[in-house]
């Protein structure tokens, strides 16, 4: 679950002061996933998502391409995630910085710490290019261990 506390602490840094729909529809997903509504979380992903979105997440060595395979992988690596909190958000334009910390599931605490980092269309209700920055190399073996399994079990060609 979300703890509201904690997230009351972020800080986030916007060109325009608001932010852009597709920002607001990313945060209701990881609201709706860490709520327990799978399904909720799975529909926003859809809306927000570019179908041609270009994602390059720090397990895999090429980009990949469509929101099929995107949003796979992301329901694969959502059920390792605890306690998963954004820290700061650096949002301009159609250029967005999420920088988060989460608990590694059955590691005995592990950490990863990353960012996601979004490029959005012109209107800014979708995410056309998804990157994926995160360390530690320990915490890193431990998600691509676990989303390599996820994605072969959802039947992904990796």
């Amino acid at each position: 679950m979300i703890d509201p506390s904690r997230h009351s602490k972020k800080i986030v840094a916007t060109v325009s002061g608001k932010l852009p729909p597709a920002v607001e529809t990313w945060h209701a997903a990881v609201r709706a996933h860490y709520n327990g509504d799978a399904e909720r979380a799975q529909e926003l992903l859809d809306a927000v998502i570019d179908e041609d979105v270009v994602f390059e997440p720090p397990t895999y060595y090429k980009q990949r391409r469509g929101k099929a395979f995107t949003t796979m992988a992301l329901a694969g690596i959502l059920q390792l995630f605890e306690e998963f909190e954004y820290e700061r958000e650096f949002i301009g334009e159609r250029d967005v910085v999420l920088e988060f910390r989460t608990k590694l599931g059955g590691t005995n605490g592990v950490v990863l710490h990353g960012a996601d980092l979004f490029r959005l269309s012109q209107d800014g209700t979708k995410i056309v290019h998804f990157t994926v920055l995160a360390r530690s190399i320990k915490a890193l073996n431990v998600v691509l261990d676990h989303q390599t399994a996820a994605m072969k079990a959802m039947g992904a060609k990796l």
